[in-house]
């Protein structure tokens, strides 16, 4: 439990207890920070949780298991942007208790989730503290102490940390909100700007947002449901950290082996007298003598410690006390300070004052480093790369290879810095060695060095395939091949399918977003729009794009959220703080409902993105553009003011769990009509609003046979969505947003091809222009070839997780396979509030 006072007497364990670090991701194109697990036998405490983390848990061996707490460096969507994903996995693993801890603000982003994530079953604890620059003691418990060093409180952040009274505050915090606003969509403040009722009850919030099972649901009655509230949260009245806190983690002493003979030779009695020197306690004999523990304890150590230093900027730097090396040795009480993590700006690293200090450790001491200057860009999900490469042997233009480097941009100043890698485990407690990871992935798979024939043996593919592929190939026109994906630059639209998963991540599949690529009339540029943002968007618009990454956030037109599920929109708030970094970028327009405007503005409070005023989007109700709505001629006019690049726009109500929207794109300059239909059931209206449209992009989120469970939960099977396709007289439909049953390809994955219209299976990363989805149609057999095969070069290449190298014991070897991968994440059944099948 948090700690309020200076350490008691530390935990201990027996000296063969594993205990180790693994990085579950290190700065790469997929992680905006690493994130470090730390393991005991019957505990794990995660370090970071941004964008992706959880899907690095799917994809890998590592089980969740024992995870009881997850410590954030800060509530910025950089450091915990994958919170509310993992919170919603663990609660679908049946975790009883889970506790967050972090700066002032943790509560307060955790509230601005509660319409989306929302789960029973399991409670959340979130810890707050304040911060300074000295060793503050935060937390402890049977295996650890944890200290937080200060980042720089920010005023600017707070919006009220220099208040004359609460009442001025919210007189300056209403007009700030009110004037963002006006700039946005002209909205009432009657409808939109209230202050929320309940300013200092957050973690009641977060109670409603997980709620115990045996804690009964209200009935349909009008009384206050927190999780359920749409009105405004007030301001954090405490300080906001506009940096992030570094923490010192002290382990368990490790016990020797207890001599209770010896202990009896001193005076001691047998019984609880002997467990208190065990754990290292003093206790008073006959004549007021003291016996410690370690006059009766044969070996042990006083155990070991980590500290991971968080440096955002120079300015922090500047800012921020570097505490004495001496500092830490002292809070350590007696454990060894053994590795340091530096998780810092690249300037920082080249800045004399932090090398200096570096070198104060002394040798014993080993660091590694994590920037994204600093690190290779490699991948993060290499079953799914491995994945791609197959799928660009069978089309190129298709499937382009994911963008990766494999030399870091900058070299480090100081020797004694490590490049830390995700296979880097370091194990504290040395009688407990990691095995080295046996298998790494060959990047020479991915560089063109590698002839035809035995790249098809490498992959394990069989020969036939090559025989298949020129059968393919001859099906395909060759006015396609020179189409390429990754080009900002064409004559033709194109869509990227960047993830196609629903409700959660799977090993092969991210989850819902799609790119639109618009070209200008005169064929000199494209515009682009982005069709949902699920957790992880930005990592897959870098990994597909490379360091074109940018052109595409600047030349982003308009962003459309189809609803409030967080499978559909929890990478948002990632692309809006890397877009607002660019240069003459202006505002993007934002269509989506209320909420998801109101989570927005909310968390701009904790986001560094500039004042309330800054135009950052301009927001649409997507009530406001649907064909029958009042309001819809002034708001189109202002929206084609601001996109400028000949759309029409349309938002159509579809048949889902709560409200959901698609929309319809009307591009002038080619005369084509793309849908997208959000998630929904069949549903007429979609059908009407969206007639002879050149694409559709359709949900096809179950099996044809299951047909009952879609009808539930608000999805269509497949069948179902190439109805909708026939019915809308579409010419053609890409189907995506698969269900995590399907890992890979749907069951009914043939039945695409027994229909009039061009049918195309998304795959992540896929780019597609619409005159290529009937030959995506006609690749479907080598598609499934591919897709068929990967499991076996998965099965002899991928030894994702060094291993103890004393055996574990045999019920934790099967609770891992239980909880591993898609058993974790692919199979579960996600509340309608939450996301969808």
């Amino acid at each position: 439990m948090p700690a309020n006072a200076g350490p008691l007497t530390r935990p201990s364990v027996g000296a063969n207890s594993p205990i180790s670090i693994r990085p579950i991701l290190v700065h790469s194109s997929d992680s905006s920070c690493p994130t470090l697990l730390l393991s005991f036998d019957k505990s794990r405490y995660l370090f970071n949780c941004p964008e992706n983390t959880s899907r690095a848990f799917v994809q890998s061996r590592i089980t969740q298991r024992n995870l009881c707490n997850v410590f954030l460096s800060s509530p910025r969507a950089a450091y915990a942007g994958g919170t509310y994903g993992m919170l919603m996995t663990l609660a679908d693993s049946k975790m009883e208790k889970i506790r967050l801890i972090g700066p002032a603000g943790l509560k307060y982003m955790m509230a601005c989730g509660r319409l989306f994530t929302r789960r029973q079953g399991m409670a959340v604890e979130v810890v707050e503290f304040q911060t300074d620059s000295l060793l503050q003691p935060v937390f402890h418990d049977e295996f650890i102490w944890v200290y937080a060093i200060g980042g720089k409180a920010n005023d600017e952040v707070l919006m009220g940390s220099k208040r004359p009274s609460d009442n001025d505050n919210d007189q300056v915090m209403a007009s700030k909100r009110a004037r963002l606003l006006a700039e946005n969509s002209g909205a009432s403040q009657t409808d939109c700007v209230t202050s929320c009722k309940i300013p200092d009850k957050l973690q009641e919030i977060i109670d409603d947002m997980f709620r115990s099972e045996d804690l009964p649901r209200e009935p349909s009655t009008n009384k206050f449901r927190p999780a359920y509230s749409y009105e405004r949260l007030r301001a954090p009245k405490s300080q906001l950290n506009a940096d992030p806190v570094s923490y010192l983690v002290v382990g368990p002493r490790l016990r020797g082996k207890f001599l209770p003979e010896k202990a009896k030779a001193l005076g001691v009695k047998p019984g609880p007298d002997f467990a208190k020197l065990v754990n290292g306690q003093s206790i008073e004999v006959d004549g007021g003598r003291l016996v410690s523990g370690d006059m009766c304890i044969e070996g042990g150590s006083p155990g070991s410690a980590f500290l991971i230093s968080n440096v955002a900027s120079l300015e922090q730097l500047s800012q921020k006390a570097l505490l004495d090396p001496e500092r830490f040795n002292s809070a350590c009480d007696g454990a060894k300070l053994v590795v340091v993590y530096h998780f810092v700006h690249e300037a920082v690293l080249l800045d004399e004052r932090y090398i200096r200090w570096i070198s104060k450790f002394g040798p014993s001491v080993k660091h590694y480093v994590s920037t994204p200057a600093h690190c290779p860009d490699l991948f993060t999900f290499k079953p799914s790369a491995v994945l791609q490469l197959k799928l660009n042997m069978v089309s190129p233009s298709l499937f382009s290879l994911p963008h990766y480097s494999l030399e870091p941009k900058l070299s480090c100043k100081s020797e004694s810095l490590n490049m830390l890698k995700r296979s880097e485990v370091f194990c504290i407690n040395p009688t407990h060695p990691m095995e080295p990871n046996k298998s790494t992935l060959d990047y020479k798979l991915f560089d063109g060095s590698i002839e035809k024939d035995e790249l098809i043996s490498r992959l394990h593919l069989k020969s036939e395939f090559a025989q298949l592929l020129d059968e393919v190939r001859n099906t395909v026109s060759m006015d396609s091949q020179h189409v390429n994906g990754t080009s900002t630059s064409g004559n033709e639209i194109i869509a990227t399918t960047l993830g196609t998963a629903s409700a959660a991540p799977s090993k092969y599949r991210n989850v819902s977003s799609t790119l639109l690529h618009l070209p200008h009339a005169q064929g000199t540029g494209l515009d682009f729009i982005l069709l949902d943002a699920g957790e992880g968007t930005l990592g897959q618009i870098k990994r597909k794009f490379g360091p074109q990454w940018t052109t595409i956030l600047k030349n982003l037109k308009l962003i459309f959220i189809s609803h409030l599920h967080a499978d559909h929109h929890c990478g948002l708030m990632s692309i809006l703080a890397e877009r607002s970094k660019l240069s003459e970028c202006n505002p993007v327009a934002l269509v989506c409902q209320y909420g998801m405007f109101l989570h927005l503005t909310e968390r701009l409070v904790i986001e560094q993105l500039g004042s309330w005023s800054s135009r950052l989007f301009q927001w649409f109700n997507s009530e406001d553009l649907v064909r029958t709505s009042a309001a819809r001629p002034q708001k189109i006019i202002r929206l084609q003011e601001l996109l400028s690049c000949g759309l029409e726009v349309e938002t159509v109500p579809v048949a889902h769990w709560g409200k959901c929207y698609g929309i319809c794109i009307q591009h002038k300059h080619q005369n084509q009509k793309i849908v997208f239909s959000g998630d929904t059931k069949p549903c007429n209206s979609l059908v009407d609003a969206g007639q002879g449209a050149d694409l559709l992009i359709h949900e096809a989120t179950l099996g044809a046979e299951e047909i009952e469970l879609a009808e539930i939960k608000g999805h269509s099977t497949i069948d179902q969505a190439i109805e909708t396709a026939l019915r809308m007289k579409a010419k053609n439909c890409l189907l995506n947003h698969f269900s995590g049953r399907y890992p890979k390809l749907p069951p009914s994955f043939n039945k695409v091809r027994d229909h009039q219209t061009n049918v195309g299976v998304s795959f992540d990363l896929m780019s597609c222009t619409i005159s290529q989805v009937a030959e995506l149609q006609n690749l479907l057999p080598a598609l499934e070839y591919v897709v068929k095969t990967q499991e076996n070069f998965d099965a002899q290449e991928e030894a994702d997780e060094p291993v103890m190298s004393a055996t574990a014991p045999k019920k934790q070897t099967k609770a891992n396979k239980s909880t591993n991968g898609r058993k974790l994440c692919g199979n579960r059944q996600r509340l309608p509030n939450g996301g969808a099948a």
